[in-house]
């Protein structure tokens, strides 16, 4: 790679910014510490450019919902509850169902980790969520960035088992491949991982201490810093008043595995659910009368000002 991405040493909060990513924290738009675990983390496609994204067959993975494609449900006893237009909701359940397909088509042929299985069927999930679920606009918004992780994701796994996984193991490549540029990659300080993503042709930044490099070591050139892309959010989501109402801490640490496994809640993560722990919740379902609505994410969590 001819630059470095900004890299983060120190612990950094992970939640969900204006537009439901993670920001300079989402390894679907930045890349993060490699994780073993998560292998095809540096396989996940970068947003492409906009020129690319007008033919691109999956180019709602980079759709930011608006409020012209949310309606209201009308007659609700909560009047901030709505659903996308199906003119928005039909497309991702396309996207979804190609997605499927692919799978279908790879599992006739090869076996296909159990993971693999589990994804699909969260993406599932979370496209019914959006085509049938009421919700509010911040959860909408929070949801469509889900499925979006997760058909990125789902779309890395077959790369990587198809293509990325069968050339990090082939040691008889004679002359460098040249890193993808269409994908993330991932920062590591492995030698032996660096060596597999370099076989692989995913870009990686190999990361080691001053002192233990040769002291004969000669620098060839320094690399100048890559900015974050300029379509990565930080701003936290704020209401229609400018009410500032940050999505929940999902980890607060260092890159790496637990901050992938964090990221990686399956559909989960701004699920419109109520505590059924919460004392008020049971105290008012004994009495006959409605709970108010909790959620996760925009309910739940008191906006600050």
């Amino acid at each position: 790679m001819s630059s470095v991405p900004l890299y983060y040493f120190d612990p950094q909060p992970l939640r969900a910014r204006a537009d439901g990513r993670f920001g300079i924290e989402d390894c679907w738009q930045h890349p993060q510490a490699w994780a073993e675990k998560y292998s095809f983390a540096p396989a996940i496609m970068r947003k492409p450019s906009a020129k690319e994204l007008e033919s691109h067959e999956f180019r709602l993975l980079w759709w930011n919902p608006q409020h012209a494609d949310y309606i209201l449900l009308q007659g609700s006893a909560f009047a901030d509850l709505g659903k996308l237009s199906s003119k928005a909701a039909e497309p991702l359940l396309v996207v979804q169902q190609r997605i499927s397909d692919r799978l279908r088509r790879f599992g006739e042929q090869n076996s296909i980790p159990q993971p693999v299985h589990y994804y699909e069927a969260s993406m599932r999930s979370t496209c019914t969520r959006l085509q049938d679920c009421p919700m509010t606009f911040r959860d909408i918004v929070g949801q469509v960035a889900e499925f979006q992780r997760l058909c990125l994701d789902l779309l890395a796994m077959l790369d990587w088992l198809e293509i990325f996984h069968p050339r990090s193991i082939d040691e008889s490549l004679d002359h460098p491949r040249p890193a993808d540029l269409k994908r993330i990659g991932c920062f590591t300080s492995d030698p032996e991982v660096t060596n597999r993503l370099f076989l692989a042709g995913l870009p990686v930044w190999l990361i080691r201490y001053d002192h233990a490099l040769p002291p004969t070591t000669k620098i060839k050139h320094v690399a100048p810093y890559m900015p974050p892309s300029p379509h990565i959010i930080i701003e936290d989501w704020h209401d229609e008043s400018g009410t500032l109402c940050p999505f929940p801490t999902l980890h607060d640490g260092h890159t790496g595995a637990d901050r992938h496994k964090a990221s990686r809640k399956l559909g989960s993560a701004f699920a419109d659910t109520p505590n059924l722990a919460d004392p008020l919740i049971s105290m008012t379902s004994a009495v006959g009368k409605a709970p108010s609505p909790a959620s996760t994410s925009s309910r739940s969590v008191p906006c600050k000002s």
